[in-house]
């Protein structure tokens, strides 16, 4: 279950210089396990530098005591969707949308992202 106030929390928390993943090299042109691994690590570092703008977004909106906007929050809602294995037959986004303008975004960042076999149900009596 990925619940928007718990992601928010782990953005505020969150602090790049601590748990900045390390960098690999391929040692052989081949796509052999080294190169493998080093794809995985690349795309790692991708979704790492990713979160921590979000992030960076999160502290800087509370920090002057504005509202996280909605695409800060969908931002969010995505990556942690994207942490999410492969194997895995879903996710539920608790208390998120309320709005329709909330729903046109998230359906819009997930239709850009993860268009291929996914079905979304949204079940909220808010929008």
């Amino acid at each position: 279950m990925i619940k928007v106030e718990e992601l928010i929390q782990k953005a505020v928390s969150f602090d790049p210089v601590v748990i900045a993943p390390v960098n690999s090299t391929i040692v052989n042109e081949e796509l052999d396990t080294e190169s493998v691994e080093y794809i995985k690590e690349t795309k790692r570092q991708r979704l790492f530098e990713e979160y921590a703008s979000v992030a960076a977004l999160v502290k800087g909106s509370l920090s002057i005591g504005a509202v996280i906007s909605d695409e800060i929050t969908v931002a969010l809602i995505i990556h942690e969707i994207s942490m999410i294995p492969e194997r895995n037959n879903g996710f539920v986004i608790q208390d998120f949308p309320n709005t329709r303008a909330e729903l046109s975004l998230l359906m819009k960042a997930i239709s850009g992202n993860y268009a291929n076999g996914l079905i979304v149900i949204i079940a909220s009596e808010r929008c």
